[in-house]
């Protein structure tokens, strides 16, 4: 005969607690419960569930209804070096597959990687010189491509993911383009035949587009705002300003004057000299 053990054998990982008396199977015996991580007793009771509940473990409802494991002090328990060996030739098996299983994904990774380089090469040097020179055209999306940009080893879905980025970066720009080519107000279009107003707004536009460190994600008063955005941007990046394209930018331009200096507006809009005003830009 096997004395009952005065608390679980084998702590499996787990936090033992005394509950007092319990009913099962129409028997009062001494209960614990097991609080923790309860992998270990899950492997080992779906591979030696014989062995331990011949000692007294199984599975019971806490209060709060969640399935813990649960020792009982049987009146008769089996030994436990049995369930022990049993339970470490079961955590050993978990290992092996585990390990196996991880082997199994590295291998398919590594294989879908290669196969992928090829494709992802263009991709990923279009991407990067959206990033490197022309942020804006993706602006909240940025951080979505840089963390791609920071993983050397592309998959499929990688792949897909960066070449959407592209496309919506190019897009933006090609919108962008489309706004600037159309009409302008016609006083704006006729201050703008002035070379030096063009050289004026060119300046203008790049001077907020180097204070839209955000690209208009908030209303930081600093830089074009979600609106004037892409087309600011746009016209930073040209080398000069024809008199449609200053057009444009004046109107642009006149939206966030107050973060233009004194000089800067009166080249741009014949204003007088005033104290700037806070404003808001998205």
């Amino acid at each position: 005969m096997t004395v009952p053990y005065n608390e679980p054998p084998l702590a499996l990982g787990l936090a033992w607690t005394d509950r007092g008396l319990g009913r099962r199977y129409g028997h009062t015996m001494q209960l614990w419960t097991g609080e923790g991580d309860t992998a270990s007793f899950s492997a080992a009771w779906k591979r030696a569930k014989p062995e331990l509940e011949a000692c007294g473990y199984s599975w019971t409802r806490s209060e709060d209804q969640r399935l813990v494991p649960c020792f009982w002090r049987l009146p008769e328990p089996a030994p436990a070096e049995p369930a022990r060996q049993a339970l470490e030739a079961a955590l050993a098996a978990v290992a092996a597959e585990q390990a196996e299983r991880a082997r199994r994904e590295e291998e398919r990774v590594a294989t879908e990687v290669a196969r992928c380089a090829s494709r992802a090469r263009p991709i990923r040097r279009d991407l990067e010189a959206i990033v490197s020179a022309h942020a804006w055209q993706l602006r909240r999306q940025l951080s979505d491509a840089e963390a791609l940009l920071a993983n050397d080893a592309w998959r499929e879905w990688d792949c897909e993911q960066a070449a959407r980025l592209v496309t919506t970066a190019r897009g933006n720009a090609t919108r962008a383009t489309a706004r600037l080519s159309g009409p302008s107000l016609p006083h704006w279009h006729e201050r703008a035949a002035d070379p030096a107003v063009q050289a004026a707004a060119l300046q203008a536009c790049r001077f907020l587009s180097d204070l839209d460190l955000d690209w208009a994600a908030d209303r930081n008063s600093a830089g074009w705002s979600q609106s004037t955005c892409w087309s600011g941007h746009c016209l930073a990046e040209r080398a000069s300003l024809d008199q449609g394209a200053a057009a444009h930018a004046l109107a642009l331009l006149h939206q966030h004057r107050r973060q233009l200096t004194d000089s800067s507006r009166r080249a741009l809009f014949g204003e007088p000299e005033t104290a700037p005003e806070t404003e808001l830009a998205l």
